[in-house]
């Protein structure tokens, strides 16, 4: 299901307050291939001008609850065909994207 769909971003959160999506960050998206590559695309409305397209790895767990892109360890809260949830817990706190 993660290879199936280009993922947009919407609003994140922080300990469980909504963090502000930036007007720049709404367009953003991730494709995730079979191969175990991602691209990230800024897309049209940029927050800096010189970002551009950022690719790497990634991988699943064995059981595919937790998700490696690049070195960062993630948390699947939830991934259907429509709709991937992934959380990250750090000394900063617990962050979750959808």
């Amino acid at each position: 299901m993660l290879t199936s769909n280009q993922w947009k971003f919407l609003p994140s959160k922080t300990d469980g307050v909504a963090d502000v999506i930036f007007d720049c960050e709404k367009d953003d998206f991730m494709i995730f291939e079979s191969n175990g590559t991602y691209t990230w695309n800024p897309s049209t409305v940029k927050c800096d001008p010189s970002e551009t397209i950022d690719a790497g790895i990634w991988s699943f767990s064995s059981d595919e609850a937790i998700l490696t892109i690049n070195d960062n360890t993630i948390t699947l809260i939830e991934l259907t065909t429509s709709k991937l949830v992934m959380s990250i817990t750090d000394a900063g706190g617990t962050w979750e994207q959808t």
